[in-house]
């Protein structure tokens, strides 16, 4: 086995060849496990052909050569070539510097404090992408893990259709599991020991544990990996406990987390009880948790891509994506709308890496601010969009605030408005009700006037039958659809009265 190679993948984690060729912009064709691609120390465009194909890339081996002018490597040197010439090298010598470089670049400006020798609590990044999927979708295809019927009457409540509920591959981790596998009773006992460290693992008992080990082991075993890659280092989600590996598992629903490949790269878990409704697959500070980029960017299956005049929206979560990405390229099929879901609304770190990478592949520099309507009324809210809205400037970007119900909005606009002069606040409207709102919303806030507790006493910012995108397009849907049924009852109505 090739130390140098599993050194890199186990230890500091260098994603597959093929991830960084496509992070450099390298144009290639891909033929079974091999990229066909012009060399960039080579190609002249002015003086070759455009068939004039020289670098092959093996994904496989993680290699590439130039069978023209002969520049070699393997997956660090590819980056480190492109970046300094083809004549440079990585050596030990300069190993350590190099990696910080790249680790930096490929993380959107992340700085990495220190290369990790061997796994650590300390400092533990994740795999590369293909990686990830092998075992996250290994892990989905677990037997204990099949959809529970409220789960599914669920996403068909918020609209989804069966044959998308089976695409986008959801998951349910069951509460009330029978227990049921094999598994060694003193095992069970040596973890039940151990755990009693770790206060993540205070609420696991006998069966979490054994159902944590049974997935874990499953998604080792069925994972699409070479034997001596089968242990999930840098898998988030995935520790170790006496030795043995184990998955972080929340009860409820599971919804991959896909990139723009539509690769799964993450889980998150919309919970069956809690405060935090949603909870992203993580074993940040259990042994071996990846510490670092656990909450990816979302891109839905139902994305429709349109080079050139197709359009972006950007929403938060990626189950709202889903929905929202399927019925708006159903309602209009032509316009090809693609969803990007951030993590959360001051999650941006990731969105210039992969803006650009959208930038690259389809020519784009437009996108829609699809977020929940509370980005106009909570002001938490909208100062994170404002600084997402600096950030997506920065990057060349056009923004569109994308807002709807206008009719529930101008009845807050005129509660909120009376509420404020109450308060002997004034007010100056422009006649732009989403304007206006804001404007009055962060004038109470500022004055310390509570406006946003309901009649029930709880905090609401916006009516949540219309707060979010994926809310308010199945609305359209359900609309739509009682209107053609009248439509078609006063058709049969009329043929009745003409016999």
């Amino acid at each position: 086995m090739d130390k140098r190679k599993n050194f890199v993948r186990r230890e500091v984690v260098i994603p597959p060849i093929k991830d960084v060729a496509d992070f450099l912009h390298i144009d290639y064709v891909e033929s079974g496990n091999e990229l066909r691609a012009h060399c960039p120390f080579c190609y002249d465009p002015k003086r070759d052909k455009e068939s004039k194909r020289t670098l092959t890339i093996s994904t496989d081996k993680d290699f590439f050569n130039c069978f023209y002018c002969h520049t070699s490597g393997r997956t660090l040197g590819l980056y480190a070539k492109v970046k300094h010439g083809a004549g440079f090298r990585v050596m030990k010598s300069n190993f350590a510097k190099v990696y910080q470089e790249f680790w930096q670049d490929y993380n959107g400006g992340v700085e990495l404090k220190a290369i990790p020798t061997r796994p650590t609590n300390k400092s533990i990044p994740p795999s590369g992408d293909r990686r990830l999927d092998a075992f996250y979708s290994a892990l989905l295809s677990f037997p204990e893990f099949e959809l529970l019927p409220e789960h599914r009457r669920n996403l068909m409540m918020r609209g989804l259709p069966k044959d998308q509920i089976i695409q986008n591959m959801y998951r349910s981790v069951p509460e009330n599991w029978n227990g049921e596998g094999d598994m060694p009773s003193a095992l069970l006992r040596k973890l039940s020991k151990e755990s009693k460290k770790y206060s993540r693992l205070a609420y696991y008992d006998g069966k979490r544990l054994k159902l944590s080990y049974l997935a874990a082991q499953w998604a080792i075993q069925h994972a699409d990996q070479k034997p001596e890659y089968k242990e999930p280092y840098g898998v988030p989600g995935f520790f170790k406990l006496a030795d043995v590996w184990m998955v972080k598992l929340s009860e409820g629903m599971m919804i991959p987390v896909r990139n723009i490949k539509h690769e799964i790269v993450g889980i998150q878990t919309r919970v069956d009880k809690g405060a935090n409704k949603y909870i992203t697959m993580s074993a940040n500070g259990l042994p071996y948790g990846v510490s670092e980029k656990i909450a990816r960017i979302h891109y839905p299956m139902a994305n429709k891509w349109i080079q050139h005049k197709g359009k972006v929206a950007i929403t938060e979560g990626p189950l709202k994506a889903d929905i929202a990405a399927y019925w708006m390229n159903v309602i209009k099929p032509n316009d090809g709308y693609a969803f990007l879901a951030i993590p959360g609304v001051q999650t941006t770190s990731q969105l210039p890496f992969e803006l650009g990478r959208v930038e690259h592949k389809y020519q784009m520099k437009e996108i829609y601010n699809c977020f929940d309507m509370d980005k106009l009324t909570n002001m938490n809210v909208n100062d994170a969009l404002q600084s997402l809205s600096e950030l997506l400037k920065k990057l060349g970007w056009t923004e569109h605030s994308v807002t709807w119900a206008p009719k529930y909005g101008k009845k807050m606009l005129e509660q909120y408005t009376a509420l404020a002069l109450k308060k002997g606040i004034s007010v100056t409207l422009t006649g732009k009700w989403e304007t206006d709102l804001t404007a009055v919303c962060r004038s109470l806030k500022e004055a310390g006037v509570d406006y946003a507790t309901n009649e029930e006493g709880k905090t609401e910012y916006w009516s949540p039958v219309s707060k979010g995108i994926d809310d308010y397009l199945w609305s359209v849907v359900r609309y739509k659809k009682a209107q053609g049924k009248k439509q078609q009852a006063v058709k049969q109505q009329g043929k009745k009265q003409s016999r």
